[in-house]
């Protein structure tokens, strides 16, 4: 193995980390603020919209897992071939 590859691999792995961390910081405080929010509610429904907010920031780190796992170990296959679909449809 060649130091470049090694290296490669390394940033990529910490990247990846990197990007897990911040998902799960930003999961863990909307959540523990919608069920403070759903113990305290009065009738109206905050809970409800940290819980929107929850799952769209859910999916769209899940989105951008996904591409970046397909950028760092399958050399953008998926990518190529969701593009193509995409420019086939057009």
């Amino acid at each position: 193995m060649s130091a470049a590859f090694i290296a490669e691999q390394v940033i990529g792995y910490a990247l990846l980390a990197t990007l897990i961390v911040l998902v799960l910081g930003m999961v863990a405080r909307p959540a523990s603020a919608a069920w403070a929010a759903f113990r305290d509610s009065r009738g109206d429904l905050p809970w409800l919209l940290h819980g929107v907010r929850v799952v769209v920031l859910v999916a769209v780190c899940a989105v951008a897992m996904v591409f970046f796992l397909d950028f760092m170990f399958f050399g953008s296959q998926f990518t190529a071939l969701l593009l193509r679909a995409f420019l086939l449809d057009l």
